[in-house]
This record gives C-alpha cells, sequence and structure tokens, in this order.
C-alpha cells in the first residue's frame, strides 16, 4: 500500500508575525510552503494579541474576539487564493480564554470566523478548534455540532479538527460521541 503525505506549512509567528500586517502576509506564507513543495498553510487566528502591540492598534483588549473591521489591519489577503487551515486561539497566552461553555460568546467565535472566511474570499480545508479547561470546555461538544449546520449555512464545508493540548481537556463522552455521530 502507498501512502501519502499531506504536510501544512506551520504559522511561523517569529518569521511572519513581526513585520506588517501584523499576522503576516497569506500570499508571502504560501509563496514560502510551495517553494518547499508544500500545498497548504496554516492561518493564525488568535484572538487579540499583546504581540506587536495589536491590542492598542485595534483599540481593544487582550483576548478579545477579533471582528471583520480588524482583518485589513491583522492579515494581507491580497491576491491569495491558496489552501489553508484557520487555526484557531490555543489558550496559551495569558487573557486568552476560550468560554466555550457559553452558548453567546461561542456563537459570536463562530460569527467571527466566518467573517474571515469571506474576507478571504476561501474557504479552509479545515479548522482547528481547542479544548480550553475542564470548566470552560463544557461547552465544546455543542459548538462543534453546531459549527457544521452554522458553517454549512454559510457555504463552508471545512473539516473541523479538535487539537488536544496538555493541561487542556477534552473528556471522554465527547471523543466517543464525534466517533459514532450519535450524540
Amino acid at each position: 500500500m502507498r501512502y501519502r503525505l499531506n504536510w501544512t506549512y506551520p504559522n511561523l509567528g517569529s518569521y511572519h508575525g513581526y513585520k506588517p500586517p501584523l499576522r503576516g502576509s497569506l500570499k508571502e506564507r504560501l509563496r514560502d510552503a510551495l517553494s518547499l513543495g508544500i500545498m497548504r498553510i496554516e492561518v493564525p487566528f488568535d484572538l487579540i494579541r499583546r504581540e506587536n502591540k495589536e491590542f492598542i492598534k485595534l483599540n481593544k483588549n487582550v483576548g478579545d474576539i477579533p471582528t471583520k473591521d480588524d482583518f485589513s489591519i491583522l492579515y494581507d489577503v491580497s491576491g491569495f487564493d491558496g489552501n489553508y487551515i484557520l487555526h484557531t486561539d490555543p489558550e496559551l497566552k495569558p487573557y486568552h480564554k476560550l468560554y466555550w461553555n457559553k452558548r453567546e460568546w461561542r456563537q459570536k467565535y463562530l460569527g467571527s470566523i466566518i467573517d474571515f472566511v469571506d474576507f478571504v474570499g476561501t474557504n479552509p480545508s479545515a479548522i482547528e478548534f481547542h479544548p480550553s479547561s475542564k470548566k470552560r470546555s463544557n461547552g465544546l461538544l455543542p459548538l462543534i455540532l453546531e459549527s457544521f449546520d452554522i458553517f454549512d449555512s454559510h457555504g463552508i464545508s471545512s473539516v473541523i479538527l479538535i487539537e488536544n493540548r496538555t493541561r487542556k481537556y477534552i473528556y471522554l463522552r465527547f471523543l466517543i460521541c464525534l466517533n459514532s455521530m450519535n450524540c
């Protein structure tokens, strides 16, 4: 049996994120990836960050959900029509909290992702979500189930990925449910 590896060019914040625009040029990232024979890039979709003084330039708090008005300041998408994975916030920085347990927060976050996809003009091949603490991850299962319908209603048919991280929480019922899709 032949296997084919399918690589994704990782987000290299230290390489792409320290020059304008704040989170780098998607076209530049894709060019770098293609030069290595990699056909897809990872695009960071973090909450508002302290790095590069994003919060000051956007007049927002660190940890706020970005809005469509922020995207032209954060990203350069001119001429971008590449394949990408949208890598959502992994909750690794101070003041970055993922409130999966709060329906209003989840809806706002999903709305921001939809606005970003509209801004880019190309659907991501995948959207990668991350769990939070045990208390705040209780809403992650409803988010994933909601996201299929919400994204589909906006013409976004991306694979949904869940990346578990050390000291973050995905509970067993969630994994069994996703495995069987019998929730």
